[in-house]
């Protein structure tokens, strides 16, 4: 799901709210690995600027398709209360658990990758075959910078139409 800025700005702002009613900071923890890859002219929007208790993870190995080389992040946001302590329980949980971390070679190239990605182009071609074929009753419409889906039907409603026709006979 993209959440646009706006959309994140409004959670902050009803968090807030909460952590007023509860009397303690809440911490909103975003697991973003798929923030970069975006289409269609939509922007994918950023915790951190939107709530002043937030962590995102993020893992280059999808941005950068980079599969298996166990790259990313963890960006914990300076408001957080204790976020000494958080860091160092992170650091401690990536030793104890065995996690492998990414080859020295990576970690000196990464810097100079600015914002570099891969071809979304790909995944958005493939995104629209595959709600083609799931769902051809449907159409996924771009409507103000979301996706929205509308029913529409056809006279042939498509080839996995057919294929429940014939399970339910079976």
């Amino acid at each position: 799901m993209i959440y646009p800025q706006q959309s994140l700005d409004e959670l902050g702002v009803l968090i807030r709210e909460k952590e007023k009613e509860f009397g303690h900071p809440i911490i909103l923890v975003a697991d973003d690995i798929y923030r970069r890859l975006v289409f269609d002219g939509l922007t994918s929007g950023d915790v951190l600027l939107s709530h002043p208790h937030s962590i995102r993870v993020h893992s280059h190995s999808k941005d950068l398709g980079l599969p298996g080389e166990r790259i990313g992040f963890i960006a914990v946001h300076p408001g957080i209360p204790e976020r000494e302590t958080i860091c160092q329980g992170l650091v401690l949980a990536n030793r104890i658990l065995g996690f492998v971390n990414a080859p020295a070679l990576m970690q000196q190239i990464l810097p100079s990758m600015g914002q570099a990605t891969v071809d979304v182009s790909i995944y958005q071609t493939r995104v629209g075959f595959q709600w083609a074929w799931t769902f051809p009753d449907l159409d996924l419409l771009q409507r103000g910078g979301h996706r929205t889906i509308t029913t529409r039907f056809r006279e042939t409603r498509g080839p996995l139409w057919s294929q429940k026709m014939k399970l339910r006979k079976i």
